[in-house]
């Protein structure tokens, strides 16, 4: 860039990756790229939803943070929540970053090398964990853990089965 030449293209991209910003951003200066989705409406009591009248609001589909990852989701144990064949988009958090995602759906990777998808709470001490389950009958709350790194779950692509 200093000798007055455009870069090649796979040089673009690896400056876009090395300063963390798409590469969108490096040619237009703006996140115009970020898809807006219309907010069309509310979701209260019951199964409908009321439509709004001001249709001017959009919401920015920023999908994913640094560093992300998915999850498929097998079997029926956290419906209706996730649903077999969903697949969970995250996007990894580790230390002390991590108190800011409390009360979130999360992936979460323990120091002990365990898994889960968990709504992650605070525990009875600082640096300790409660996991909350989905279906506490059947799968009760995991509490007091340490974590390596919890991931929140950004978007969940249905099973179109």
């Amino acid at each position: 860039l200093q000798n007055d030449r455009s870069p090649s293209i796979s040089n673009f991209l690896k400056m876009a990756e090395a300063l963390d910003v798409p590469a969108a951003y490096l040619l237009e200066g703006d996140e115009r790229f970020i898809p807006k989705i219309p907010f069309i409406g509310y979701a209260s009591a019951g199964e409908g939803w009321t439509p709004t009248e001001d249709l001017s609001e959009f919401v920015e589909a920023r999908f994913i943070d640094k560093d992300p990852i998915a999850i498929g989701i097998q079997g029926n144990s956290m419906a209706p929540v996730y649903r077999n064949g969903d697949v969970l988009i995250c996007h990894k958090i580790d230390g002390a970053n991590i108190s800011n995602i409390i009360g979130r759906d999360c992936a979460i990777y323990t120091q002990n090398g365990e898994s889960y998808i968990k709504i992650l709470n605070k525990g009875s001490q600082p640096n300790l964990y409660t996991l909350r389950s989905y279906n506490h009958m059947v799968y009760p709350d995991i509490e007091d853990v340490k974590i390596k790194w919890a991931a929140p779950i950004v978007w969940v692509k249905r099973n179109n089965i």
